[in-house]
């Protein structure tokens, strides 16, 4: 197939009339080129073929499909080519609206020949079961053209591609700007369309006719062969035939062994293709990093097949891996097993991990610890140590460990790794900065575990990892967003201490937290003072409201629903915390037998013991021998 114009000498025309040429359809001579161009529009489809005008006189060649060689050889583009040397060029014709030119350059007089070859080879116009395609290659060697050849396929020379919208149709899917080494190739074969591989001619699906040509010496890593369209052919998931999926590595061993380099940069368009790819899990996704490399799109694919190929080829694994490492992100982790099989280049742990390759990092982190895979969980905590995902790991591990008792194995493994960062010197406190909420959650869920299980030295360490390990590191002077910096975090988790445990208490004194802070709530049962002296006063914790009293707290301060603590233990009946109030400040006698006068002060031991108590003298807020006595009186009044 051959439409187009070329510009030709006249006297050259007038020459070959005369001699041998067949006019397949019709030729159209001028002498204005305006008339040409109108010509040419008025047929169509057409491909302009053009070499540098030299004189007035234009021949339009008109397209008749399937045109036997033995015609094609007596066009006069063919006999040109002969004296193509002696044209005068100044320049590539190039046109917007064309798909392709066909020029000459200074001292390369075969060029339109070996173009017209590619063409020919490109738009399947040879007989597949002839000879012809290895006639016209030697034929290019006995003219001693390989090195022209090989300068026509590099990346700068212009795409011969068919623009016939029947040739499309039945042959051809849009693949713009490519070179000719796409051309020879059938890449189009690859893309989604209607034509049936498997049907192809034998010579034209398998990698023979790019071989050849790779043989004159074109380097493929610059062309959009090697940096696009091959990598994007493997991101077609429905294409499972087994006999494509041969055919495309048969076409990667083609390019590497003619010098194509697996670890060069890619085309970025790729990065679309790439997201589009159906991973193991499509709730996760992987953070890729331009420019894009081979292994991104080999990775993102269904099937381990290009994986696997990749890594047979790479010379440098360790840059693999550090590449596959940095696939994760806040989101998700590259599972450890599946790490490990590649640096082993194990390939069939590859494939049998291949479809849990990617997991959501807290799932996979408490999958190691579930199993006590205590080392592969101290490899992931310090792999991800300058990571946003660090706060989760220590939350997923803090979560089962206080699951556990302290006694188990998987306790006193895991508990050293976080001991170790410490003593590294490492600032978990910056950390925080990255948190999600969702991270915030699960932190402080773990915090309170650890309180709520009496895990004291594994709550000590939770805050450690968020605001230092100083006592004087206190949280006024720690970031303004920190998580155990919002007021009502920090009264909720004193109070909740109040509640279970002195010794919780006085670490989280000991950190910083202040046992004075108070927040007003308002709720479904009506507004509250929630503070750590109404919680403790609630629960009954005497231990817990005895450290409070000895570190300042105001018993004279709204408490919960109440406008006083005083008043509180009245109302709820707490003759225990009562009779300390007046132990510790008898003054406050007035308000607790005001108190008993309110309708809702219920019980009568209460109004009993305000009416025969008595201050004693010199009282130590403190002494133990009168909390003694205290808890006696409260025993022989409750019997």
């Amino acid at each position: 197939m051959l439409n187009g114009v070329a510009d030709i000498p006249a006297k050259r025309i007038k020459k070959w009339i005369t001699r041998n040429i067949t006019f397949t359809e019709m030729m159209i001579p001028t002498e204005e080129s305006t008339k040409v161009a109108d010509a040419v529009l008025a047929i169509q489809p057409f491909v302009q073929i053009r070499t540098p005008p030299a004189e007035e006189i234009h021949f339009l060649l008109v397209t008749k499909r399937h045109i036997p060689l033995s015609t094609v050889y007596s066009l006069p583009i063919w006999q040109a080519s002969r004296s193509l040397n002696q044209w005068a060029t100044r320049h590539l014709a190039h046109q917007a609206d064309t798909q392709f030119s066909i020029s000459t350059l200074p001292r390369q007089p075969h060029f339109a020949l070996l173009r017209c070859i590619i063409y020919q080879l490109s738009n399947n116009l040879i007989d597949e079961y002839s000879e012809e395609i290895d006639q016209l290659l030697d034929k290019v060697n006995e003219m001693r053209a390989r090195k022209q050849l090989s300068e026509l396929l590099s990346d700068t020379s212009v795409s011969i591609l068919a623009t016939s919208p029947s040739l499309i149709e039945e042959r051809f899917t849009s693949v713009i700007n490519a070179i000719p080494i796409l051309d020879i190739t059938p890449i189009w074969l690859f893309e989604p369309n209607p034509f049936s591989f498997t049907e192809a001619p034998p010579r034209l699906h398998l990698p023979y006719v790019l071989e050849r040509f790779l043989a004159f010496g074109a380097q493929p890593n610059d062309t959009e062969f090697w940096q696009f369209s091959v990598w994007k052919a493997w991101t077609y998931s429905k294409d499972n035939n087994l006999f494509l999926k041969n055919t495309k590595i048969e076409l990667l061993d083609v390019l590497i062994n003619a010098g194509a380099n697996i670890d060069r940069d890619l085309s970025d368009e790729l990065a679309e293709y790439i997201g589009k790819a159906q991973l193991p899990n499509k709730t996760v996704s992987v953070t890729i990093s331009f420019p894009i490399k081979a292994i991104d799109v080999a990775f993102s694919l269904l099937d381990s097949l290009l994986f696997c190929y990749l890594l047979s080829k790479t010379s440098n694994v360790d840059s693999l891996v550090q590449r596959i490492r940095s696939y994760a992100h806040c989101e998700n982790i590259v599972t450890t097993e599946f790490i490990r099989a590649v640096q082993q280049a194990d390939i069939n742990n590859i494939q049998k991990h291949w479809g849990q390759r990617i997991q959501d990092y807290r799932l996979q982190f408490a999958s190691v610890l579930e199993r006590g895979d205590v080392q592969s969980a101290k490899t992931m905590i310090l792999e991800h140590r300058y990571r946003s995902v660090m706060p989760s790991l220590v939350s997923a591990a803090f979560t089962i460990i206080c699951k556990r008792l302290p006694e188990t194995a998987l306790y006193d493994s895991i508990v050293p790794i976080f001991q170790s960062l410490l003593a590294g010197g490492y600032n978990f406190s910056q950390i925080t900065e990255e948190l999600e909420p969702k991270c915030e959650d699960e932190y402080l869920e773990s915090l309170c575990l650890a309180m709520a299980s009496h895990k004291i030295y594994l709550m000590d360490l939770l805050i450690t990892l968020c605001i230092g390990s100083s006592p004087t590191d206190n949280l006024a002077s720690r970031r303004i967003d920190s998580i155990l910096l919002s007021p009502k975090v920090r009264v909720n988790m004193v109070s909740k201490a109040a509640s279970i445990n002195v010794e919780i208490l006085k670490v989280l004194v000991q950190k910083g937290f202040s046992v004075t802070e108070s927040y007003f709530s308002s709720g479904t049962w009506g507004s509250e003072i929630v503070s750590p002296l109404g919680r403790a006063l609630t629960e009954g914790n005497m231990n817990s409201l005895t450290y409070l009293l000895q570190e300042g707290v105001d018993i004279y301060a709204p408490c919960t629903y109440y406008t006083s603590a005083i008043a509180q233990s009245v109302f709820q009946g707490r003759l225990d915390a009562l009779a300390l109030f007046l132990a510790v400040d008898p003054g406050c006698y007035m308000i607790a037998l005001e108190a008993t006068e309110d309708r809702r002060a219920s019980y009568q031991y209460i109004k009993e013991f305000l009416a025969n108590w008595k201050p004693a003298t010199q009282v130590d807020p403190i002494d133990s021998c009168l909390l003694g006595n205290i808890f006696d009186s409260m025993e022989s009044l409750a019997l």
